[in-house]
């Protein structure tokens, strides 16, 4: 692996890392607006959270993500460990591994 190569990882790595938590930073502002707004309000937002939700499951999606990306990686350096087979073997068992996380975490409804 040369130079270039690993300077070209580092920055994806960064750049993902950066959107992660930027993103989870965001979300996290929207919830203390939106529940800053529900208390002047005057409403109990206790009352409003349902048990389900409180016990979120994301340990549980980190590591289907972390697995089905590790996965990737490793099919593809096993078949091609010379051209970007790897990277794109990890990019696709990676977002394979977030719809499974979806759902697997998603509600069931019994109708």
């Amino acid at each position: 692996m040369s130079l270039a190569d690993l300077i070209v990882l580092v920055v994806i790595f960064i750049f993902f890392a950066a959107s992660i938590l930027f993103g989870w930073y965001f979300i996290q502002q929207t919830k203390l607006k939106e529940r800053i707004l529900l208390s002047e309000k005057g409403i109990d937002i206790n009352n409003l959270i349902p048990e389900e939700k409180k016990r979120s499951s994301w340990w549980l999606r980190i590591g289907i993500v972390v697995i089905s990306a590790s996965l990737g990686l490793l099919l593809g350096i096993a078949i091609d460990s010379s051209g970007t087979f790897p990277l794109i073997t990890f990019f696709l068992f990676g977002g394979i591994g977030m719809i499974i996380a979806h759902y697997v975490d998603k509600p069931k409804n019994n109708n």
